[in-house]
């Protein structure tokens, strides 16, 4: 064999790795931002139980990861949120799920998910249709306090 077809088999094996490795990566990004935009649809309908089941499966697969992103020491912002996908999905999911329950009148349920968001996910971002974040512990605590006032 040749030189350069040695070479072209090597970069090619390298190519294919690295497409293979970047891919399981984006599928796996994927699902979890799947998680927030189905259980934003849920909440949006009235689907409680959808509501539940996604949230769960997302804090199922995520939440481990999610608790190693919260836990690095890197200073989370939005230049750099995209880069911690599942903190981004449990703590939102949170958000969703707390939203959920307070709609349904379960208040006390409601305010153990949205202080599990602020003490566990605090970090966390959201990004809104325009592609700005914004944050889900904030807006959980806002929804404590407003509870609170009634």
């Amino acid at each position: 064999m040749t030189t350069v077809k040695i070479i072209s088999i090597a970069l090619w094996c390298c190519f294919f790795s690295t497409t293979h490795i970047l891919a399981e990566e984006v599928s796996r990004d994927s699902e979890t931002v799947d998680y927030v935009s189905n259980a934003w649809e849920a909440l949006h309908s009235g689907n409680h139980e959808e509501v539940v089941r996604l949230t769960e499966a997302c804090f199922k697969e995520c939440t481990e990861l999610a608790l190693e992103q919260q836990k690095s020491g890197v200073t989370i912002t939005n230049s750099n949120a995209d880069e911690y996908p599942e903190l981004n999905s449990v703590g939102t999911c949170l958000l969703i799920l707390g939203t959920s329950l307070r709609n349904q009148g379960e208040n006390e349920e409601a305010m153990v998910a949205y202080n599990k968001l602020i003490q566990d996910y605090k970090d966390c971002r959201c990004q809104n249709e325009e592609g700005y974040y914004w944050q889900p512990a904030i807006a959980a605590q806002k929804r404590l306090e407003e509870m609170a006032e009634k």
